[in-house]
């Protein structure tokens, strides 16, 4: 059979670039080398992988600390405006309200004038309770003693 390979022109010790087995070249060693490279290249791209998984811990790590700052930010901000208008407006923080400066201002306002209502609606009733001396409606003055002695000590019947 040897013979028919030869008559067809293939030579049987040929290599498939063409060489001979007399050919210089060592696959094997060429083989170590290029596995030992790509081993190299999966140590680098691991070391790379968890360098990258790391990187992305970090930034949900920092992006979770921006909204958390951003978070106390705005209520200092709030906290800061409801104290100013606290302040402005005279009444105490714990009965402003509101997401804005805005909103806490008309509202303080609001409790302002329902404030003063209730004081306008006290001060009536009180006139109409007493008169300007400060003795109920319907009793003698206190300079008029004589009435007001005789009144004391007089019998009802």
């Amino acid at each position: 059979m040897d013979g028919m390979s030869n008559q067809a022109g293939i030579d049987p010790q040929a290599q498939p670039n063409g060489g001979t087995q007399t050919d210089p070249t060592d696959w094997k060693s060429r083989a170590r080398s290029w596995e030992a490279k790509s081993k190299e290249n999966k140590a680098a791209l691991d070391a790379a992988n968890a360098e990258l998984e790391q990187l992305r811990q970090y930034k949900e790590r920092a992006e979770k600390a921006e909204g958390e700052a951003a978070k106390m930010r705005a209520a200092q901000e709030r906290a800061e405006a409801v104290a100013k208008v606290a302040a402005d407006k005279g009444l105490p923080a714990n009965l402003i309200f509101g997401s804005t400066a805005e909103e806490m201002s008309a509202n303080a306002d609001a409790i302002n004038e329902h404030i003063k209502s209730l004081q306008e609606q006290a001060a009536s009733r009180r006139s109409s309770l007493f008169r300007d001396s400060g003795v109920p409606a319907g009793k003698p003055a206190a300079d008029d003693k004589q009435a007001f002695v005789s009144n004391l000590f007089k019998h009802k019947e």
